[in-house]
């Protein structure tokens, strides 16, 4: 969560976001979450996100699918990690 909660502070959310994970998987190195983020307070809450992840030698954001996915409205976090990171193991995702 470290990770992604950096890959967000540098794009202009603030620091101290929580997430409220609906689904987290790691296998071979590699992480995808779905979360809703959220002011630490609750009052705040921000587009849900999924995000695909690797560790070498330490947790980076590979990807990230918003709920206005660049795939069009139809296609899911899945579809699009899948087809931008084809390295990634299948069974990531749910």
């Amino acid at each position: 969560m470290d990770a992604q909660r950096a890959y967000m502070a540098a794009h202009g959310m603030p620091s101290d976001v929580v997430f409220v994970v609906n689904w987290l998987w790691v296998d071979g190195g590699w992480a995808y979450s779905k979360v809703n983020p959220q002011s630490a307070d609750g009052v705040a809450q921000y587009e849900s996100l999924a995000f695909l992840l690797r560790d070498r030698g330490g947790w980076k954001v590979v990807d990230i699918f918003g709920s206005e996915g660049d795939m069009g409205e139809d296609a899911t976090a899945e579809d699009y990690m899948m087809s931008r990171n084809p390295e990634a193991p299948a069974d990531l995702f749910p």
